[in-house]
């Protein structure tokens, strides 16, 4: 008899691993790093900024596609999809409440810190307003507390998924009132600007993934 698979509550192999994620920030048009293992706090690739940890471990990716139906006949029917825009988000509560992280959600850097003279202090000044700042590239990677296993015969096996894009710029609003807790935080959402890649030819693409194999 054929199994009734809406009843069997099966699942195999699959592994159901925990997952957190945390972003990495470089200049635009950086590449995804050369050597394909897990990183980790050891081995931040080079030409990389660690953003520090995220609230719940949590960074939500959106990509949103906008369409049209091309429809015919006596009743108007649906024969198609087209697209007629998209666009993607990167959002995150960073942890750290430090004036360069700031300043990345800004859109600005931090002014250089300035010495102390006589009985004053150093300081440093962030202003805030009136930009987006530079286009940036992202790379986020989500870690398991177990190795993802694929639920399929002689599926893969993974350690780590990235979220790259190397064209995005900061967005929304500069939220200097955001909380975990009572610990002061900074709310980052970056839009994801539109790229070309061989991989990918005759379309924009928003977001590469890589989803890195377990030795």
């Amino acid at each position: 008899m054929a199994n009734k698979y809406a009843f069997t509550g099966g699942y195999n192999a699959y592994s159901f691993p925990i997952a957190g994620r945390r972003i990495l920030i470089s200049a635009a048009d950086t590449a995804l790093p050369s050597d394909i293992v897990p990183i980790d706090d050891t081995n931040i690739p080079s030409g990389w900024v660690d953003l520090g940890p995220t609230e719940n471990q949590e960074v939500s990716i959106t990509l949103s596609r906008q369409t049209e139906a091309i429809q015919t006949g006596v009743i108007p029917t649906d024969r198609r999809k087209y697209i007629t825009g998209q666009s993607g988000t990167l959002e995150a509560t960073l942890q750290r409440y430090e004036p360069g992280l700031l300043g990345y959600q800004a859109g600005v850097d931090p002014i250089a810190e300035v010495a102390a003279s006589g009985a004053n202090r150093a300081y440093v000044d962030i202003y805030l307003g009136g930009t987006l700042g530079n286009i940036i590239s992202l790379l986020v990677f989500e870690d398991f507390d177990i190795n993802l296993i694929e639920d399929a015969s002689g599926g893969n096996t993974f350690e780590q998924v990235w979220y790259y894009s190397p064209q995005a710029q900061s967005d929304g609003d500069i939220d200097l009132s955001r909380k975990v807790t009572k610990a002061p935080a900074v709310p980052a959402r970056f839009t994801l600007l539109g790229f070309e890649n061989v991989a990918a030819p005759n379309r924009t693409v928003l977001l590469q993934t890589r989803w890195v194999e377990a030795a």
